[in-house]
């Protein structure tokens, strides 16, 4: 190796070393509410049809006391 590409790669490594790891995205609770499957034979092929409803429900966000959760309220004042 010359000097430069042994220059770059030392350069790289010591980059690669220094920075975090990727950021973890915060925990979430998913819970299924419905979920609905049709079903339609023809003369060659069945139609089917899923219908999955969910809700996702993220651990690290605020809750009020309603249990409602918490988002930020827009700017008070006069908009036109």
């Amino acid at each position: 190796m010359n000097w430069f590409t042994r220059m770059c790669r030392q350069t790289g490594l010591l980059l690669h070393r220094s920075m975090p790891g990727p950021l973890k995205a915060p925990p979430r609770t998913v819970h299924c509410v419905t979920r609905t499957e049709e079903e339609r034979p023809t003369s060659k092929i069945t139609l089917r049809r899923t219908t999955i409803e969910e809700v996702e429900i993220d651990e690290g966000a605020e809750l009020r006391k309603d249990g409602s959760q918490a988002f930020d309220d827009p700017p008070k004042g006069n908009h036109d």
